[in-house]
């Protein structure tokens, strides 16, 4: 699922996405932390950083308000 496409499916559909990517940013963030870097993520809308923090409460989630 492409960014800024949370809303666009189904409920289910949705989390099950939401709980893949959250598990792909996690692997990301550990990389970035194992070299030295902060790690965050920017998404689009407010539905879709409350989703990630569901899945992942551990990732530094931001709203891109600049795209």
């Amino acid at each position: 699922m492409g960014h800024g496409e949370l809303g666009r499916c189904g409920p289910r559909a949705s989390r099950l996405a939401c709980w893949a990517g959250a598990a792909e940013l996690q692997r990301e963030r550990s990389l970035a932390m194992a070299c030295g870097f902060d790690f965050q993520v920017g998404v689009r809308s407010a539905a879709h950083k409350a989703a990630l923090e569901r899945e992942a409460p551990d990732l530094t989630i931001v709203i891109m308000t600049w795209c």
